[in-house]
């Protein structure tokens, strides 16, 4: 039996989500389908494969984090260096999870690093990222 408040929940991808850019709805995607399989990792229960797939999943944070500010970047969004800010304390975040993360066989402390992770980017993309939209150009 899984600990109390070690449920994690990953929304399934719906144009609800979309940001109105392909290149950045993809990489939304993706991140909730990455999570997504860690999730199925920790119910099989093999660490080594979860500590990977955790450490993939920052790699891929940072890349995003990228690309969608070069494309916000090139748009009149004036919330655009707040949100940078936001993209660095999210990353460092991630990273420092995963990092601690890292050592650990213990799986609930893991399931525990996947949930905050995960609650973290969904309310990032429900409420940060959702206000760039009407700036891309596209209704999703």
């Amino acid at each position: 039996m899984k600990p109390v408040g070690t449920r994690i929940s990953i929304p399934a991808w719906s144009r609800l989500l979309s940001v109105g850019n392909p290149i950045i709805d993809g990489e939304h995607r993706a991140f909730l389908e990455q999570v997504g399989r860690v999730v199925v990792l920790l119910d099989q229960g093999d660490a080594s494969r979860i500590r990977a797939a955790l450490a993939e999943v920052v790699e891929n944070l940072k890349a995003h984090f990228e690309s969608e500010e070069r494309i916000f970047g090139a748009t009149a969004y004036p919330a655009a260096a707040p949100h940078v800010m936001e993209h660095r304390v999210l990353y460092h975040m991630a990273y420092s999870l995963v990092e601690s993360a890292g050592g650990s066989d213990e799986l609930d402390y893991l399931r525990l690093s996947v949930r905050y992770l995960a609650q973290l980017m969904v309310e990032h993309l429900v409420e940060t990222d959702m206000g760039y939209k009407p700036y891309l150009g596209g209704e999703g």
